[in-house]
């Protein structure tokens, strides 16, 4: 199903990386999409920029370490997530204004996981142990006061 696409990406990645080089870093990458989103703003219609920022997102991730099959499938696990998550008419909330999920209500022993956000129980963790989110299955560290990423995440 998404074999066109993944293949897509992987030309995307020959062409960047003869183009840009092979080290194209994220700040140049980030700053890049803060002008695409700039001419987007004034241009909100302009399919040809949004996909520009689209190629630059995707060019990124994968620079970052990610292989085309694998930002699919998170794309896909993403749209599962939000389509499970809880979220306000959008009737009733401001049109100038994000419209964000519902987060639940954390109590102590409950923490959000940095890459997710899903809630974890840590009632039964020690300080310093590694823990498994739920949803997106990573492993983090607990610090007795919230879940931290490994590094490069």
């Amino acid at each position: 199903m998404f074999k066109d696409f993944i293949e897509f990406l992987y030309r995307q990645k020959e062409f960047s990386e003869k183009t840009f080089g092979p080290n194209y870093s994220w700040p140049r990458i980030v700053e890049h999409i803060h002008k695409e989103l700039n001419e987007i703003s004034l241009e909100p219609f302009a399919l040809e920029e949004w996909i520009d920022v689209m190629f630059l997102a995707f060019d990124e991730a994968r620079r970052a370490g990610y292989k085309p099959e694998q930002i699919v499938e998170l794309m896909v696990d993403k749209q599962k997530q939000n389509e499970s998550r809880k979220w306000p008419p959008w009737q009733a909330v401001d049109p100038q204004k994000p419209i964000e999920h519902i987060r639940p209500k954390v109590n102590a022993d409950e923490k959000e996981c940095p890459l997710c956000h899903a809630l974890t129980d840590v009632s039964r963790v020690s300080k310093y142990a590694l823990v498994e989110c739920h949803e997106c299955k990573m492993m983090l560290e607990y610090d007795g006061v919230e879940l931290i990423a490994p590094e490069g995440m």
